[in-house]
């Protein structure tokens, strides 16, 4: 008797190895992988970045606030720190640096040299000094603002208030 092995051996044939469609279906799961895991980096550099401005606009806030307490004279009895916003200064001011100031053109070189790192530091940066004398004591609030537009927020502030 013969047999036909053509009919039963393409029945009892295991596959080998693996189809064009298996392939595609895993480089889709894999794309999709590092598409997340690349939106997650960036997210992180972003956040990474807003934190080191929000650092440094606090840490600008805090070397105002420490000048203010330097120039006690001027900022307890005198006529106090005092800082609209803009009139940025173009150049880096040494004025008390090279020759000795009165306590006025200290703190108007202290407000000028601030101003001027808040723009160098912090992108579209400025800042604002106001105070308010209740009783003896004053209270000063220092306000720095920035553009962040790299981050999630475009306009972030930072504010500081102390009393002297």
């Amino acid at each position: 008797m013969i047999k036909n092995h053509s009919s039963t051996s393409l029945k009892n044939r295991s596959q080998n190895g693996i189809t064009l469609i298996e392939v595609l279906i895993a480089n889709i799961i894999l794309a999709a992988g590092l598409l997340g895991a690349a939106a997650l980096q960036n997210q992180t550099l972003q956040f990474n970045n807003q934190a080191r401005l929000n650092t440094l606009a606090n840490m600008l806030a805090y070397d105002m606030m420490s000048r203010i307490i330097a120039n006690n004279e001027f900022s307890t009895t005198g006529t106090g720190y005092s800082a609209p916003a803009a009139s940025i200064p173009t150049t880096y001011p040494d004025a008390c640096e090279t020759s000795s100031c009165n306590p006025t053109q200290l703190a108007n070189y202290d407000i000028n040299q601030w101003k001027f790192l808040v723009r160098q530091y912090l992108p579209d940066g400025d800042g604002t000094i106001a105070f308010t004398t209740t009783t003896g004591n004053r209270e000063y609030t220092i306000t720095i603002s920035f553009n962040d537009s790299r981050g999630r927020d475009t306009d972030q502030q930072v504010i500081l208030r102390g009393t002297l």
